[in-house]
C-alpha cells in the first residue's frame, strides 16, 4: 500500500489524521462512506440470494449422494465425492454468515482476538476445497472412462474408504495452504484486518504476502479449474467416440436382430439369442443418450467454475496491485480525487463479480441435477 502516513502514530506530514484513522482504522466504513450506493445494496441483497437457493441444495446433495443405494447403483466414488462437495457448500455458507453480518451489516463479529484468525483460516479453508474436490472429481471420472481397463486407473478413488481418504488428504492439504492467512489477518485497534506489517509496500513482509496471495490465488482458482476444463472435454471426446461406435453397432446389428425375431416368431420358436440381447441392446441406446445429455452438463460446469473462480481471482489480484489514492487528503478531496473515485469504482465491481463468484455454492446442486 502506498502511503506517506506515519506509521507509528497514523499522521501525515501536514499534521491530519490519514483517513483510515479518521474511519477509525475500518475501511468498511471508509468504503461504506465513499463508494457508490449499489456497493452496499449487492453486498446486503446477495449473500440471503445465494443462501436461500444454496442451503437447500446442498442439504438435498449430502441426501441423495449418502444414500445407500446411491453407491450400490453407480460409482461409490463419485457419490463420497458429490456427498463432500455438498458439505463444503454447507459449511460454506454457515462460514460466510460471519463475514455477511461483518461487513454489509457492520456487526463487528469478526472484531475479536482468535475469531479474527480462524474465520481467515476457515474462509480460505472452505474455498480451496470446492474446486480441489471438484478436480479429484473430475481426475477420478477422467480415469474411469478413458482408461477403463487399466489398474492404476481403476485403484483412484474407486471405492467408499479409498474415496474417503482421498477427501480427508484434500481437505488436510487445503488446511495447510489456508493456515498461513491466520498469519496474515489479525484484530489491529479493535479491527479485523491484514496485520500493518503485510501492508507496508516494498518490504520483504509484503512482498511475501503478495507473492503467496497470486500464487494460491492462481493455482486454486485459477489452473485447477482450468485443468478440470481440460480433463472433461477429454471425456466428452471420449463419450462422444463410445457414442458414435455404438451408434455405427446398433445401425448394423440392431435390424438384423429385429429380422431375425420376426422369422422365429412366424416359426413358432423363440430365439434365446434376440430374446436376450434385444433387451440389453435398447437399455444401451438409452444409456447413450443419458451420456449424450451429461455431457453439455460437464461443459456447462467446467465453464462455470472457471468464469466463477477466474474473474474472482483476478479481481483479488488486481485489488493487491492497484493502488489506493493519497491516504492524506481530507474527505472532501477524496471525493473529488480521480485515483480515489477509480478505486471505488473498482471495488464495486469487485463487489458485483464476487457475488457472482459465490453462485456456484448454490447453483451446482441445479446444474448437475439437470
Amino acid at each position: 500500500m502506498d502511503t506517506s502516513t506515519d506509521n507509528a502514530t497514523n499522521l501525515c506530514p501536514n499534521g491530519n489524521l490519514d483517513v483510515l484513522a479518521r474511519n477509525n482504522g475500518s475501511d468498511l466504513l471508509l468504503y461504506s462512506r465513499f463508494a457508490p450506493p449499489i456497493n452496499q445494496i449487492v453486498e446486503k441483497a446477495s449473500y440471503p440470494l445465494w443462501c436461500l437457493i444454496g442451503f437447500p441444495g446442498s442439504i438435498l446433495s449430502m441426501w441423495i449422494w449418502s444414500r445407500r443405494s446411491m453407491r450400490r447403483t453407480g460409482s461409490p466414488a463419485a457419490a463420497v465425492y458429490q456427498s463432500a462437495l455438498g458439505g463444503v457448500d454447507l459449511v460454506f455458507f454457515i462460514v460466510q454468515l460471519f463475514w455477511y453480518l461483518h461487513m454489509a451489516w457492520q456487526l463487528r463479529t469478526l472484531d475479536r482476538a482468535g475469531v479474527c484468525e480462524g474465520f481467515a483460516i476457515a474462509n480460505y479453508l472452505i474455498q480451496y476445497a470446492s474446486p480441489l474436490l471438484t478436480l479429484v472429481f473430475t481426475v477420478e471420472r477422467y480415469l474411469a472412462v478413458c482408461f477403463p481397463f487399466k489398474v492404476g486407473a481403476r485403484n483412484f478413488g474407486n471405492s467408499c474408504r479409498s474415496a474417503i481418504h482421498i477427501v480427508i488428504g484434500s481437505l488436510f492439504f487445503c488446511g495447510c495452504l489456508a493456515s498461513v492467512q491466520g498469519v496474515f489477518y489479525t484484530v489491529t485497534d479493535g479491527n479485523c484486518g491484514l496485520r500493518p506489517m503485510f501492508e507496508i509496500s516494498g518490504t520483504s513482509e509484503w512482498l511475501f504476502y503478495t507473492v503467496w496471495i497470486m500464487f494460491t490465488e492462481m493455482l486454486i482458482f485459477g489452473m485447477i479449474p482450468i485443468i478440470c476444463l481440460i480433463l472433461n472435454l477429454l471425456v466428452i471426446r471420449e463419450l462422444h467416440k463410445l457414442a458414435k461406435d455404438d451408434k455405427e453397432l446398433n445401425r448394423e446389428v440392431y435390424p438384423q436382430l429385429i429380422n431375425r425375431q420376426a422369422i422365429t416368431h412366424s416359426s413358432a420358436r423363440v430365439s434365446t439369442t434376440s430374446s436376450v440381447f434385444l433387451p440389453q441392446l435398447a437399455a444401451a441406446i438409452s444409456e447413450n443418450t443419458t451420456r449424450q445429455s451429461s455431457t453439455l452438463t460437464l461443459l456447462c460446469v467446467s465453464f462455470y467454475l472457471i468464469f466463477a473462480h477466474f474473474s474472482v481471482a483476478v479481481m483479488v489480484l488486481l485489488y493487491i496491485i492497484l493502488p489506493m489514492g493519497d491516504l492524506c487528503m481530507t474527505d472532501d478531496q477524496i471525493a473529488h480525487d480521480p485515483t480515489w473515485r477509480r478505486h471505488f469504482r473498482f471495488f464495486t465491481v469487485r463487489s458485483l463479480i464476487e457475488s457472482f463468484g459465490i453462485s456456484h455454492y448454490a447453483a451446482k446442486f441445479y446444474i448437475y441435477l439437470a
